[in-house]
């Protein structure tokens, strides 16, 4: 998947993250301006990149976050944090990013905005108490990736050639792009042989279906995790966990992408505008 293609992922993700408001405190609005999409977009961004980052540099990067929170605690000696973001498409499109530069986030939303569960802060903050240092990983150096032979490769391999036959129809070879700053009707390239799923079938959709196929069921978290339980009644099948998932689709299937919103025109909108 494209960067663009996380990007629109992720922003779907922040969504339930403060409309369900994971903060324990009733008064607490700290992740109000995202209900600004732009502002909502630059922390988006923020975590495509923290994406590409391994276990053990995001476990670190809390580790700082932490070591400054306590050092610079407000006067009731509760802690916040700075709010995580990554504002290069706002400066790029003339958007003012200022109301970001010194918005805090209390740790309820820090935690659920990066991802880390009770358990996995758990770990961090004992990390933290003891070394400094986060933890390497137990694989570290060695290679992960799942062998063909492995039992769960036959449900995820049927799993994606399902999707291959999901590709929506282009009704059009015009579409809307952007070109020198400014939406215009352009061509679609007749090379590619990409496959698109509709814009409401993201990877973790995908990966809800899978996991349904296997046999359990998922359900996102406010906190940004995502809660499997078996389906009764159900056989369940050997299964892959989301990372791994996201990880096969990269490295296997880069051509089965997520359309873009509003990227087709139809052909009743082509023939106004012809």
């Amino acid at each position: 998947m494209s960067d663009q293609d996380l990007f629109m992922e992720e922003d779907q993700d922040l969504l339930p993250v403060f409309e369900k408001d994971p903060c324990s405190g009733k008064s607490c609005n700290c992740l109000y301006m995202l209900r600004d999409s732009a502002l909502r977009g630059a922390v988006s961004l923020y975590r495509v990149g923290i994406k590409k980052k391994s276990k053990e540099d995001v476990d670190q990067l809390m580790i700082e976050w932490y070591r400054y929170a306590k050092a610079y605690p407000d006067k009731r000696g509760k802690l916040w944090y700075f709010l995580p973001y990554d504002a290069t498409n706002l400066l790029a499109t003339g958007v003012d990013p200022s109301p970001l530069y010194d918005a805090k986030v209390c740790s309820d939303a820090l935690h659920a905005l990066m991802r880390v569960g009770t358990t996995r802060k758990s770990a961090i903050l004992r990390s933290y108490n003891t070394t400094g240092v986060a933890k390497s990983h137990g694989n570290k150096g060695k290679s992960t990736a799942i062998k063909e032979d492995d039992p769960r490769m036959g449900p995820i391999r049927e799993h994606f050639n399902k999707l291959l036959k999901l590709g929506e129809d282009r009704p059009t070879r015009l579409i809307s792009a952007k070109v020198d700053g400014t939406m215009q009707r352009v061509t679609r390239d007749n090379e590619d042989d990409s496959v698109y799923l509709p814009k409401s079938d993201g990877f973790r959709p995908c990966y809800y279906r899978y996991m349904s196929d296997c046999g359990y069921k998922c359900e996102p978290q406010n906190n940004g995790t995502v809660t499997v339980t078996p389906i009764e009644g159900d056989n369940q099948l050997p299964h892959v966990v989301l990372q791994t998932y996201y990880n096969i689709w990269q490295r296997d299937y880069p051509k089965l992408k997520v359309s873009k919103p509003a990227e087709d025109i139809c052909d009743l909108c082509t023939k106004f505008a012809n």
